[in-house]
């Protein structure tokens, strides 16, 4: 196990012990790792006799409701105005924006915060700064936050942690794979977690669903063949078409990363809100998916990052991809 500094480790338990009101906060789109994360503290919380708020404040991907505790998550800071929360713990928050709060800072200015991340970019924003960049995911440095507190992790949790880990490592595929992480899915599997189960909800076979629209996004692959990547965009009218949701395309962009002979994939989704949400994999190891994502104004993990754009995308004579903004003369080329 990494060898965690006693002294913060300490501070951070008693900042807990002394709250009274704890509001738990996670990262806009979330996915696995940031609400197996969130959830497993909550459950750690509860146990330890704490009043607790969950918030993402952003709409939840439902195919991890199983999770416990999902449904307690709350998704607009506003209904908490009323709250006086004395601690922040932010977790798998690469910065402050990435929390969605950054319209309520007057409101929460001056409570005092935790910050559990593994993100590289990480600039260490709480007043308790618990930051692990070579740690695969926030639910891996959990798993070592309990340990060192003693702290008996019940099954559930277990598999919280462990559902984390699998979905930021792709099931042990990508770099960010250490032997320490190895080690920890395994005693995670010692405390009950049940990587079975973990395995069919996360990768259970697609509906008609997801095959109509994965028909639609592989028949407008391409290459680019400056940047290497596989682009391909879904629009509104796909889903409408295929009576599904946003929630049915889930797993498209991992489906799509299978492809060996490109540098990465680029999937841009149409929402209804009238934004345009890109999504960026690879498995290669020379490719940084969150320096492309940057451009855009997104960030993300080295082999899985994302943006969203305002505007709707648009197909020129030329083939290229362009999002046009409604609201301005915006015109952004992202792919040919």
């Amino acid at each position: 196990m990494p060898i965690l500094n006693p002294y913060l480790i300490q501070r951070i338990y008693e900042a807990i012990k002394k709250a009274a009101n704890i509001l738990l906060v996670s990262h806009l789109h979330p996915d696995g790792d940031s609400l197996a994360a969130i959830l497993a503290f909550y459950k750690f919380l509860i146990q330890q006799n704490k009043k607790a708020t969950i918030l993402v404040n952003d709409k939840l991907p439902f195919d991890f409701n199983f999770l416990p505790y999902f449904y307690y998550i709350e998704t607009d800071f506003n209904n908490l105005m009323r709250e006086k929360f004395d601690l922040i713990v932010f977790l798998d928050c690469g910065d402050f924006l990435r929390s969605g709060l950054q319209k309520h800072i007057d409101k929460i200015k001056n409570i005092l915060t935790v910050n559990i991340d593994h993100h590289f970019s990480n600039n260490n924003f709480g007043t308790w700064n618990l930051v692990m960049p070579n740690a695969s995911s926030t639910s891996e440095i959990l798993f070592y936050f309990f340990k060192c507190l003693n702290f008996i992790l019940e099954p559930s949790m277990a598999t919280c942690l462990l559902m984390g880990i699998l979905t930021d490592t792709n099931f042990f595929n990508y770099d960010n794979t250490s032997g320490e992480t190895i080690k920890a899915a395994s005693q995670l599997i010692k405390s009950g977690a049940k990587v079975n189960f973990a395995l069919e909800r996360i990768y259970s076979a697609p509906s008609i669903k997801n095959l109509k629209l994965y028909g639609k996004a592989l028949a407008r692959l391409q290459i680019d063949p400056e940047t290497e990547l596989a682009t391909t965009a879904i629009f509104l009218d796909d889903l409408e078409q295929a009576r599904a949701d946003f929630d049915d395309l889930e797993g498209l962009d991992y489906y799509l990363n299978s492809l060996h002979d490109v540098k990465g994939v680029l999937v841009l989704k149409e929402h209804e809100f009238g934004f345009v949400k890109g999504s960026l994999r690879t498995t290669r190891g020379d490719v940084d998916m969150a320096e492309i994502a940057k451009n855009y104004g997104g960030g993300g993990h080295k082999k899985a990052a994302g943006f969203k754009i305002q505007g709707r995308i648009i197909r020129t004579e030329k083939g290229e991809w362009k999002i046009v903004s409604a609201n301005s003369n915006f015109q952004d080329t992202i792919s040919k």
